[in-house]
């Protein structure tokens, strides 16, 4: 049997191959992901009108996760333009630059309704849910 000391090391050697570290850090994120992302399931009887919350808020969950990679999506575009138009600038082209800005510009307004529509998703989800039909009986 070996030690914690051993353990290490082998741990040390296995995680400087670049691939091997990016396999531990996919297998650790999803660890993460489903430990957080976790509740424990409540088995309940009959509750009115619990059924259909429970969908109207795994829909929110939904979109809401859609917007946000969304919004994540822009800020990613936001910062690679500045990256692109520093570079352009120090390399001496000016018209960069300004191109750069405008795209930046572009970036933040469709950030900005990216975040508003996750109030929006929610709004219109909240309407849609009260029309629900009634019992649905079959012979």
């Amino acid at each position: 049997m070996g030690t914690v000391q051993e353990f290490y090391n082998r741990l040390v050697v296995a995680l400087a191959n670049p691939r091997t570290a990016r396999l531990a850090a996919a297998v650790v994120s999803v660890v993460l992901i489903s430990a957080l992302t976790a509740q424990p399931v409540l088995a309940q009887g009959d509750v009115e009108g619990d059924l259909m919350q429970a969908a109207v808020d795994i829909v929110k969950k939904v979109i809401d996760l859609l917007i946000g990679v969304a919004a994540l999506l822009l800020a990613l575009g936001f910062a690679t333009n500045f990256v692109q138009g520093m570079f352009e600038t120090m390399i001496g082209r000016p018209m960069g630059l300004s191109s750069t800005w405008m795209k930046v510009a572009a970036i933040v307004i469709c950030a900005g309704g990216a975040f508003l529509a996750v109030t929006g998703a929610n709004m219109i989800i909240d309407a849609l849910a009260g029309y629900t039909g009634g019992d649905i009986h079959m012979p």
